[in-house]
């Protein structure tokens, strides 16, 4: 049910030579017929040849973490396949590899593809054990990115979302089937608060939700199961 512009392929084929990787914009798509722009994406028309401005690009929403808006040079993906173990983020640690071995990429702010929302859309549903195997990818990368002080500034960015929509998940779940999972994304999320109130990639309104899940817990789990 997703769909892809009838010119998407051309346009990605007319900027590839040169390139690895040829990445254009997408939209997403709703059941009532309205679209608009992934609000967290970033689109933009831009070259990379340096593999830390990357994945630092990657971390950051500019190269995004699925691989259906994209365009790859076979000998790039070689023997890359799925992680099969992972039933979310399983796109998104397979352009992450992609990027540790790939010499330069392409992005384009043209939209060529739209991705279909649906209600029942398992990133949308009601939180289940599966969404939780993203901390698994994160903290491959969290070992690789703490080597390098300016990169892990970027992953922080990655990091610290994920565990808030993790944390908005478990609030928003009525059965509170996960509750016992808070005490840990606290922690996690705390050891790194310097990073987060420093980053000047983080809004202040994150900022500010951080804050209060440190100093007033009980006032963070009231405003965000709201």
């Amino acid at each position: 049910d997703d769909g892809i512009k009838p010119d998407a392929l051309e346009k990605l084929l007319n900027f590839s030579k040169g390139f690895d990787i040829v990445q254009a914009a997408y939209i997403e798509s709703y059941s009532d017929g309205t679209e608009k722009v992934p609000s967290d994406a970033v689109f933009t028309d831009k070259e990379i040849t340096d593999t830390k401005e990357m994945l630092a690009s990657y971390f950051l929403a500019e190269i995004h973490e699925s691989c259906c808006n994209k365009l790859y040079r076979k000998s790039v993906i070689g023997d890359s396949r799925f992680d099969v173990n992972l039933a979310v983020a399983e796109d998104s640690s397979f352009v992450y590899g992609i990027l540790k071995k790939t010499r330069n990429i392409k992005l384009l702010s043209v939209v060529t593809y739209h991705y279909y929302i649906r209600e029942d859309s398992c990133m949308h549903t009601v939180i289940e054990d599966k969404h939780f195997l993203v901390l698994q990818l994160r903290d491959r990368q969290y070992e690789e990115a703490k080597a390098d002080i300016k990169l892990f500034e970027k992953f922080i960015f990655r990091y610290a979302k994920d565990i808030f929509f993790l944390l908005h998940g478990i609030l928003h779940d009525e059965s509170r089937k996960f509750a016992y999972r808070i005490f840990n994304l606290r922690i996690r999320i705390l050891q790194e608060k310097k990073f987060i109130f420093l980053s000047s990639y983080l809004n202040l309104r994150f900022k500010i939700g951080v804050f209060i899940l440190w100093l007033c817990p009980k006032l963070f789990y009231k405003i965000y199961s709201k």
